[in-house]
């Protein structure tokens, strides 16, 4: 096929988007054009491609710390909590210090 400036075009088939006639480059200049835009989409479709990659992940990670044990405590109840389970650590290595000297 040629266009109105008498540049050869060719049809292009892609199951995603409806077919669209592309420019065949015949200069070096068109050449260089065709290159440098053709980069700009691939990079514009990496960039689409690797933010989608970021929001899912950050999704995946959102629900992951939600599932976190004690995320569903205030600040407060888990600093109680904490104070409780030191107490519960020097009671049971008091135990462990007596069932030594026991053992000996």
């Amino acid at each position: 096929d040629n266009n109105e400036d008498g540049a050869t075009t060719k049809e292009e088939d892609s199951t995603t988007t409806a077919p669209k006639k592309v420019r065949i480059p015949l200069t070096q200049e068109e050449y260089t054009k065709f290159l440098i835009d053709s980069e700009h989409q691939r990079d514009i479709q990496t960039t689409q491609h690797l933010a989608q990659q970021i929001l899912h992940k950050s999704a995946e990670v959102d629900n992951l710390v939600a599932r976190l044990p004690g995320m569903d405590r205030t600040r407060d109840m888990q600093m109680k909590r904490i104070e409780e389970l030191l107490e519960r650590n020097q009671q049971v290595a008091k135990e462990l210090e007596e069932a030594h000297a026991v053992a000996k």
